[in-house]
């Protein structure tokens, strides 16, 4: 029990000594990723107003959310978009692609094409005629 005790206290130490509080992300960048996440429709106007909000340069806002997220904000409202997508798409059986296209923020349905295939690797009507469609949503273009 003592040596569990050690090991454990041992690996707290070198868990606080090795914590990097810069790692935490910051509220506006949390905030932002919240604001991204809860409207498929968010375009790259609201995109600026995230960056004016946060009190950051742009280059510094994009620089903050690749660090904590991974990818730049303008990608990463992309995929939220394309979830969204998705989610229309197989929540329903009668679908208007004009509909669906506009609830998301396209502004025409070519690009909305573009996008989905983009994200999907198939147009949209391919995409759910594929028996395979439960093995393709997860697929992301490696560039």
């Amino acid at each position: 029990e003592k040596d569990a005790e050690k090991k454990r206290d041992l690996a707290d130490d070198w868990l606080i000594e090795n914590f990097d509080r810069a790692k935490i992300p910051r509220a506006a960048i949390v905030s932002s990723i919240q604001k991204i996440k809860s409207d498929p429709k968010f375009q790259q106007n609201n995109l600026q107003q995230l960056i004016d909000e946060s009190g950051y340069s742009q280059k510094q806002f994009i620089s903050l959310f690749k660090e904590y997220v991974g990818i730049a904000p303008k990608y990463f409202q992309r995929i939220i978009r394309f979830s969204e997508i998705l989610a229309k798409i197989h929540a329903d059986e009668k679908l208007s692609w004009t509909e669906i296209s506009y609830d998301c923020g396209f502004y025409d349905q070519a690009h909305f094409i573009k996008e989905f295939q983009h994200f999907c690797g198939v147009n949209p009507k391919t995409h759910l005629e594929n028996p395979l469609i439960d093995e393709r949503v997860n697929f992301f273009p490696v560039d």
